[in-house]
């Protein structure tokens, strides 16, 4: 599904424990390769400007929203260029090799 689609949504209601949580889809969506709308909460606003990989829009503001799907449509070379920037972002950060280690230590400091 992931192969025939130009971006991932992931827009919640700002509810408090969306808006201090990190939502394994927009992991999903950059692993993928695919920038990602999403409703602009703090925490959030701060991962896309850290990735350059999705859009921030109020939740519930459909002329944004359907702006922003309208820009990654009729714009695919930004498009693939946000979900090249998310896919690094994630191989960098959270790939097995990163993870690995820092299982490793903490199973050290268990024994």
């Amino acid at each position: 599904m992931y192969r025939d689609s130009i971006a991932g949504l992931v827009l919640l209601k700002p509810l408090e424990r969306y808006k201090e949580s990190k939502p394994v889809k927009m992991y999903e969506y950059m692993a993928a390769g695919l920038p990602f709308i999403c409703s602009d909460f703090p925490l959030w606003r701060e991962l896309v400007n850290e990735t350059g990989a999705g859009i921030c829009v109020p939740w519930n503001n459909l002329k944004d929203i359907r702006e922003a799907i309208d820009k990654l449509i009729s714009d695919r070379k930004v498009a693939k260029e946000m979900g090249r920037r998310g896919r690094r972002y994630v191989e960098e950060k959270y790939s097995w090799n990163i993870e690995s280690r820092a299982l490793l230590y903490a199973y050290e400091d268990i024994l």
